[in-house]
């Protein structure tokens, strides 16, 4: 389960720079995500940050305030009444909304974008055994690129793939 607080904003904002979301994020939160997967796209297309209650139920499972979040974590921990419901995993291959690529302000994000929907297709079209080594590949393979070594994230580049 994942519990947050009200105040919290939830997202991947390093698809902003534009990189490939790292370990699972272009396929573990869409096989969470059930018939919400158009919201979980549109998160890893605009790196727009949500704010949690407008996550709750399909990127995370309960937001409340600071005491209301700790109460419930402590009954999920204790087994206790929660009364949440267990959003299933989907282990199998998983078909993925059909989504237009967001117009981008310059050709760098653009590919960035574009890389991040290949990547979110290939890893969900195959079971989660398999999806990890697949974003992984698409992952590898982007930073190779200009768009990954250019644009906004050109000189933080040269800082953290150059050390």
């Amino acid at each position: 389960y994942l519990v947050a607080v009200d105040s919290a904003q939830l997202g991947m904002p390093e698809v902003t720079l534009p990189v490939v979301p790292g370990m699972e994020g272009c396929h573990w939160s869409l096989r969470k995500a059930g018939t919400n997967a158009s919201k979980m796209i549109e998160l890893l297309m605009t790196g727009r940050p949500v704010k949690a209650p407008a996550a709750a139920g399909w990127l995370i499972d309960y937001a409340g305030s600071l005491d209301d979040a700790i109460q419930k974590v402590w009954l999920i921990a204790s087994g206790g009444n929660h009364g949440l419901a267990e959003r299933k995993l989907e282990e199998g291959a998983l078909a993925v909304p059909d989504v237009k690529v967001p117009p981008a302000s310059n050709q760098f994000m653009a590919d960035g974008r574009k890389a991040i929907l290949d990547c979110v297709k290939a890893s969900c079209a195959v079971p989660v055994s398999q999806a990890l080594e697949i974003q992984a590949k698409h992952s590898a393979g982007f930073m190779l690129t200009k768009a990954c070594q250019k644009g906004a994230i050109g000189s933080t580049f040269k800082k953290v793939m150059k050390v």
